[in-house]
This record gives structure tokens, sequence and C-alpha cells, in this order.
């Protein structure tokens, strides 16, 4: 991998302390600003860090949750990126709502480097690599996921997605650490966001059914091949468990029946009155009776109008014979059908009970799509204003200021209109996704048997349950249980009277401890453990990642 800090360093330098400044005007002030999902998110964050403070790595289970009940969200929901915050809590004091805003810091950052090789080495243009960094980087639907949507999960996504895009390019171009690259976005984007990365598997696809010829040739189905491992490899210790616990009977929806309802009419496209922009509390006026979830749509109006200029100057350079390779036409392409394809043009209300479209109705929001639109336009709109400004340089100046202009847009509609939260009055809120269907914590007694005249006493929670007990077996001779205060997640194990027995869940996802007939009294210890297979998990990310630093070493001192 070629080093791209050379002469040109103090441009890259400058331009990205611009950009960066400009998505990041919100963190500079006191507090954090409020957005939809913020308080969700911001519980994330406390629970990790109090498990990891109580020696749990990787975080399994948050145990602060439902009432010391316990609840299983990074087994489904990874929060790698969260452990940032968390360890800035508890290694140096930092407030939550600080250490939040120093995370969406550090993803600006990313997003800008990121974004900035990538493209770079797609184009093989200094030029092109720097303005499309910067349109991905200030784009309106990546800073509403930001701010507006506190969407934590898709904007640490977003941070990796080009990579996908500059590894399937090197891997065409034969280039040899090619894998490497897609390995390394497929596995950010998965430790990132589940849903983003059934998005990153489309976009593979689509790119390899493109260029089906050339994908069919050996070396490039091994390099996808190798991606593959090292990516399952690196994020096993999130996969396994998730594929292990995915299957249970859990509250959490496939299928939201609005899905549909929340597309893109024509003038969503270049919408900027910022709709929802000004919401603190959790889908607080996303939905609306006559447009469905009223948000803005929009992806942004300059990839938007960069792309349309892209086009017509492409149009005239085949007519020329001057068209490149480096303009990649197919971007423009698929990031304009993808537009159409969230659009009211669209019968959707007529297709949606086509088995064929259930999948899609799983990313809950059609607009969803516009992270394939602003991965793909803003590389379009790049080549054009570059295009457009080599024609006329005294026009290259518009871009900059369009791109300041619209950034203060957002900010004068959103800072001037949202709560300011700090730690004395953070809200913290939960999902129930991941209890079973059927969950009755608010009705059940702590401890429920099938035996008779149950006593519990010496009750001691920590990472699960310690008690003593006294029970009668039923009358009717079935084996004899003790449902405890726990929710049920794969992992936990129990000692009756320091004897391993069986545990399982209750019909409503309650843990349940078998107990032999002939112990009638003793001592129940339910603990959460990670088991072999999960344990075998981490020790197969582990030698992965040690694999992946030590190749990277490698090829960096040759």
């Amino acid at each position: 991998m070629k080093r791209f800090f050379p002469k040109k360093s103090w441009i890259i330098t400058a331009v990205m302390a611009i950009t960066v400044f400009l998505s990041s005007i919100p963190l500079l002030l006191p507090g954090t600003h409020a957005g939809h999902d913020l308080g969700f998110h911001l519980y994330r964050i406390v629970s990790a860090s109090r498990a990891i403070a109580e020696h749990s790595f990787p975080v399994r289970i948050y145990f602060d949750r439902f009432n010391g009940y316990g609840y299983g969200s990074p087994l489904f929901y990874c929060d790698f990126f969260l452990y940032f915050p968390a360890l800035l809590h508890n290694l140096f004091g930092l407030d939550f709502t600080a250490s939040w805003n120093t995370l969406l810091l550090l993803l600006n950052v990313l997003t800008f480097a990121v974004s900035y090789y990538s493209y770079k080495t797609i184009s093989r243009s200094f030029t092109i690599g720097l303005t499309a960094s910067v349109l991905y980087t200030l784009t309106t639907y990546r800073l509403l996921d930001l701010y507006t949507r506190a969407a934590i999960g898709e904007s640490c996504a977003l941070v990796f997605l080009p990579l996908l895009l500059c590894g399937f390019e090197r891997i065409l171009r034969n280039e040899r650490t090619g894998w490497i690259t897609l390995a390394l976005g497929y596995t950010g984007v998965l430790m990132s966001h589940t849903l983003s990365f059934l998005l990153a598997l489309l976009i593979g696809t689509v790119f390899c059914l493109l260029h089906f010829r050339e994908m069919l040739a050996k070396e490039h189905l091994i390099s996808v091949l190798k991606a593959a491992l090292l990516s399952i490899g690196c994020t096993a210790w999130y996969l396994i468990p998730f594929l292990r616990s995915v299957f249970l009977p859990l509250q959490a929806k496939s299928d939201y029946p609005d899905f549909f309802r929340t597309s893109l009419s024509l003038s969503d496209l270049f919408d900027f009155s910022l709709k929802g922009a000004a919401s603190g509390e959790i889908y607080k006026g996303l939905l609306s009776s006559s447009t469905g979830y009223g948000i803005t749509k929009t992806p942004g109006l300059l990839i938007l109008l960069g792309s349309i200029l892209f086009f017509i100057l492409w149009i005239r350079s085949l007519h020329s014979g001057k068209n490149t390779p480096e303009s990649k036409p197919s971007y423009l392409l698929f990031g304009w059908l993808t537009i159409i394809l969230m659009s009211d043009v669209v019968p959707w209300e007529l297709l949606q009970g086509l088995p064929v479209f259930s999948f899609f109705r799983s990313f809950q929001f059609l607009w969803r799509f516009n992270m394939v639109v602003v991965l793909l336009l803003s590389y379009s709109a790049a080549v054009g204003f570059c295009s457009l400004a080599h024609r006329w340089k005294i026009l290259s100046s518009l871009v900059p200021v369009g791109i300041i202009v619209f950034s203060l847009f957002f900010y004068q509609t959103y800072l001037t209109q949202t709560r300011v939260f700090t730690d004395d009055n953070m809200p913290l809120l939960t999902d129930n996704l991941y209890l079973f269907t059927g969950n009755d914590l608010g009705s059940r007694e702590p401890f429920e048997s099938n035996g008779e005249v149950l006593t519990i006493n010496d009750v001691m929670k920590e990472k699960g349950v310690t008690f003593t007990y006294s029970v009668l077996p039923p009358s009717d001779g079935s084996p004899l249980y003790i449902d405890v205060p726990l929710n049920y997640y794969p992992g936990y194990t129990a000692k009756v009277n320091n004897t391993s027995e069986k545990v399982t869940y209750s019909d409503t996802g309650i843990v349940r401890v078998f107990i032999p007939n002939n112990a009638s009294s003793g001592t129940v210890s339910v603990s959460y453990q990670e088991s072999p297979l999960f344990l075998l998990a981490d020790v197969i990310s582990l030698i992965s990642w040690i694999f992946l630093c030590t190749y990277l070493l490698k090829k960096r001192s040759h």
C-alpha cells in the first residue's frame, strides 16, 4: 500500500482540518445536543462502561438493565466502537456526554481519512480524492445521521463503506493487497452496524455482477475468498455469538410494515428544511400521516448537483472520445438508480406484498439506502466539479463556498432548536427488541418454581445471582426447576450445591435452573461465562488480527 502523504501533505492537512471543523461544530459547544437515538446509545455506553469495570470483556450482557435481569443487546448489536467512550470514562473520568462528543469527533477524522485514501486510490487523482472525501464527510445525510438521528452504528459504518469500493477496484487491478482493503471494509462495517453490513453485502453483490467476467478470473475469486475469510476471522468474536443467539424467539422485528411509506418524492430530494432536525426525543416527529416518516431524506444538494454536472460532462466526453476509466460512470448510474428505487415513482404499495421484497423491509427505512447514494455520488460529484474547475478555474471557488454555506445552514437549524444534555440530565433509554416474545418482567415474581412452598433467602446479584432455597418437588413428578431473575442468553451456567446443573429458558425467556429432586434445599449460583464456542471465536479473532497487523507491517517495511 503506497504512502499517500507525499509533497502535498500540507494541502491535505489543511483541507482535513477545515472539513473536520465544519463537520464537528456542534461538538465544540458545551454539552451534547439532542438526537433521536441519543438516549439509547448513551445508555449502551454507560452499560458497557459498567460491564468493563466488572471485568467483562468483550461485553456480552448489560447486567445493569431491567432491574438487574440483564440485557443481551451486545450479542445482536455490536458495541465495539462504544468501548472507546466507555474506556474514556473508566480510565480518565471523562463525562459520558463528553466521551460521546469525542467519539463523534474521531468519526469525523476517520471518515475524511478513509474516504480520501479510498477515493484517491480509485481515481488515481489527488484532486478527485480530496474533493470526494470533503463531499462525503460533509454530505447532508451523514450529518443527519451523526447529529439529528444520533445513529452511531450507521455513522460508524459510513467510515468503512468507501473501503469496499476501493477493495473491489484494487482486486480488479490485480493489486496484491486489494483483498486486505476489502476485508478491512467489511470487518469495519460489521463491527459497526448489522443492517449496514447487509447493505454492504448488497453493494458487493452488485459490483461483482457488474464485473461478472472479470470476477470469474481465478486470481480475483481467490482474492475475494481471502477477504471473506479474513473478515470472518476478525469478526468471529461477534459474528459467532450473534449467529448462536439470533434464532431465539425474540421480540426483534425483521418485518417493518411502514418500510414502504418512507419513500422519497422529488421534492424530498431537494428539501433542505431539515424536518425532524430539531427533535430531541427518540422518534419524535418521525411519523407523518401524509408523507410517512417526516425527516429530511435528501442525500445532499451538492452531490446531487455535482453528479448532474458529471453526467452532462460525461455525455460530452463520449462524443469527443475523451472519456477515461477513472470517471466511473457506473457509480453515477447506480447512485441515481438507487434514488429512483427509493422514490415514490416505484409503486411500493403494490409491490411490498411480493415475497422478494420482504428482505428489504428489514432495513426499516427506504431512505436508509442513501448510504449507497452518498458513497457513489460523492465520487461522481467530485469528478464533475474537478472537470468543471479544470475548464473554468474561476468557478472552482464555488465548491468550497457551497460546502461551507450548506454546512452552516444545517447547524443553524440544528443548534438553535435542539436541547443540550450533560451527564446530570442525559436521557437513558432502552428498547426491548432482544427480550423474548411474551417477556413478563413487569408482572412476574423474582423467583418462581413448579415446586411447592418455595422459599428464597440470601440473594446476591453480580453478573448473575446466588441464593439459598428450600422447595418441595412437584406432586406430578415432573423435573423440578426454579426460574431466577435473569433474562436468558447463551452462556449462563448454574451450580446447585456446587454441582453443575442444566440451564435453559422459560416460555418468557427467563433463566430456568433444574434442581435435582433429592435436593430440596441448598445453594444455587447462576453466572454468565463465555461458552467454549464463544472462547474459540475470541481466539480466532485474536489470531486473525495478529496476522493482519503483522502482514501490514511487513508490507510497509518492504
